[in-house]
């Protein structure tokens, strides 16, 4: 079984996320990964690299696109 990701390590991801988002990449792509570190992570850690996340001021709108993706695969993993 994998390690467990750091929050650090986690929020890394994230940011690459973004950035993959922001360059017009297929949120497809990201979904994979994505669904793998939500189902590793806690949802109050995850709130909290969400809130950093905005602080840091990353682009609103590639923010946008990480939240909705991150709310489709909740919607798909809860509704099984």
């Amino acid at each position: 079984m994998p390690a467990m990701p750091t929050l650090s390590s986690t929020k890394d991801l994230l940011i690459q996320f973004l950035q993959r988002l922001g360059a017009g990449e297929a949120p497809e792509n990201i979904k994979p990964r994505l669904r793998q570190i939500l189902l590793q992570t806690s949802p109050l850690e995850i709130a909290h690299l969400e809130s950093e996340l905005m602080r840091e001021k990353h682009p609103r709108q590639d923010l946008l696109r990480l939240y909705g993706l991150q709310v489709e695969l909740f919607e798909e993993m809860y509704a099984r």
